[in-house]
C-alpha cells in the first residue's frame, strides 16, 4: 500500500471509516478544520507508516472519534466539533519520535491513552468546549493541553512528560481529581484563564 490522499472535495462514510498505508495518509486541501477535503464520518480509524497529516497541512475531519496510530511520523489533525479520542485502541506514534498535535472545535474527549515515543511531543488543543482527559497521556517530549472552556482530568488522566507539561484554559478551571498527576522532567506550567 502506497500513500493515500483525499483529493476531493469532501470524502463521506456512512457509520465508520478505516484508512490504511504503509506510507502516509493525509489530503491535498488547506490547513483549517472548515476547508475542502475533509473525512467525514462516524468512527474513524487511521494507521500509517509514516504518518498521518503533516505540521503544516493537517488531515481535516469531521467525525465522532478517532483511533489513530503510525510506525513512524506523526500524527496531525484538525476536527471541526468535539471528538473523542480512542474508539477502541490508543493514539499512538511508534519508534520514530513523530509528534501527535490534535486540535477540536468541541469538547476533546481521551476515551484512551495518547503516546509517542522518543522526543515527540504531544499537543492537544479545543477551540470551543472542554478538553476531557480521561486517560493518560505521556510523551518523550513536551505535553500543550489548551482547553478552551477548562481542562478536567479523572484518576486516570496522568500527565508524563520527558520535558514540559504546559496546561491552559481561556476560560475555566484546570479540574484534577483525587491521585492525578503531572510528572514532567523540565517543569509544569499551567495557565488558568478568565
Amino acid at each position: 500500500m502506497g500513500e493515500v490522499r483525499i483529493d476531493t472535495a469532501d470524502f463521506s462514510a456512512v457509520g465508520g471509516l478505516e484508512l490504511f498505508s504503509n506510507a502516509s495518509i493525509g489530503d491535498t486541501g488547506a490547513a483549517n478544520p472548515s476547508a475542502p477535503n475533509q473525512l467525514q464520518a462516524g468512527t474513524l480509524r487511521l494507521d500509517a507508516g509514516t504518518g498521518v497529516g503533516d505540521g503544516s497541512n493537517p488531515l481535516n475531519t469531521a467525525v465522532t472519534s478517532i483511533d489513530a496510530q503510525t510506525t513512524g511520523g506523526g500524527i496531525f489533525i484538525d476536527e471541526i466539533d468535539a471528538v473523542q479520542l480512542g474508539n477502541t485502541a490508543p493514539v499512538t506514534t511508534g519508534s520514530g519520535g513523530g509528534a501527535i498535535e490534535i486540535t477540536a472545535g468541541g469538547t476533546m474527549t481521551l476515551a484512551q491513552a495518547v503516546t509517542t515515543t522518543g522526543g515527540g511531543l504531544i499537543s492537544l488543543t479545543t477551540t470551543a468546549g472542554n478538553l476531557q482527559v480521561d486517560h493518560a497521556v505521556t510523551a518523550g517530549g513536551s505535553i500543550v493541553l489548551t482547553g478552551d472552556t477548562g481542562i478536567t482530568h479523572t484518576a486516570a488522566g496522568d500527565i508524563t512528560s520527558g520535558g514540559t507539561i504546559t496546561a491552559t484554559t481561556t476560560t475555566g478551571d484546570i479540574a484534577m481529581a483525587d491521585g492525578t498527576v503531572y510528572s514532567a522532567g523540565g517543569g509544569c506550567h499551567p495557565h488558568r484563564g478568565e
